[in-house]
């Protein structure tokens, strides 16, 4: 039988994890013979992706279930998370997914379709932060020159995102920096890529793995 305090101690070393109110932690048969299903906002394949699946991987092992890792991917995320929120609140459906874009949720859509209120953390296993990237060929090598340029173009400027916290992050550096420069969502990261490194994007913020994996230049680490 794994308790609430067990099934904590491990996930803390692994993921930001959610979960609907966890009842059935109290019972003494979970999980039983049935299925965990771990509920990812991530692309199949995609960098962040790796994470839930290197957590339900280890995981496994612990409680002695089956666990199943479910890609429900769109809206920012809003699928998974909506998904979760409607879900049986028994502790068999878990969601992967950074709890600050969950947040942010109510703030950058005028019907989310969920209450954060809806859900209790299970723990969190790893912190990364964003990156302001350009394309591994641009001239601009320190931000400050990615800075003028942008601000030299206004809001012919544009920038990639694909996730709420990376749209936070976004807006946050135009109201800091006072740029005018356009923001382009995109449905996963790996669909910007042709902009970037064509020119037709000035920058993207993305996540650090994926901005490595595809040597990407990060002029800045946003923490």
């Amino acid at each position: 039988m794994a308790t609430r305090r067990q099934v904590l101690q491990v996930s803390g070393a692994l993921l930001v994890c959610w979960l609907t109110e966890p009842t059935a932690f109290a019972q003494e048969a979970y999980p039983g013979s049935r299925e965990v299903h771990v509920i990812a906002a991530f692309p199949p394949g995609s960098e962040a992706d790796i994470i839930p699946r290197y957590f339900s991987e280890n995981m496994r092992p612990f409680l002695g279930a089956t666990i199943v890792v479910e890609n429900k991917v769109g809206a920012s995320g809003n699928i998974a998370i909506t998904y979760v929120a409607k879900a049986k609140p028994d502790g068999y459906t878990i969601l992967m997914f950074p709890p600050s874009a969950i947040a942010a949720g109510p703030a950058l859509f005028k019907n989310p379709g969920y209450d954060p209120s809806a859900f209790a953390v299970l723990g969190s296993a790893c912190r990364y932060a964003f990156t302001v990237s350009v394309a591994a060929n641009s001239p601009h090598k320190t931000l400050q020159s990615l800075i003028d340029a942008v601000r030299a173009k206004g809001a012919n400027a544009s920038y990639a995102t694909t996730a709420p916290s990376a749209q936070v992050a976004g807006g946050m550096m135009k109201n800091i920096l006072k740029l005018a420069a356009v923001e382009v969502p995109y449905r996963v990261s790996g669909d910007t890529l042709n902009d970037l490194n064509s020119g037709a994007l000035d920058y993207a913020i993305y996540p650090p793995a994926f901005a490595l994996l595809n040597e990407i230049q990060a002029p800045l680490d946003l923490r």
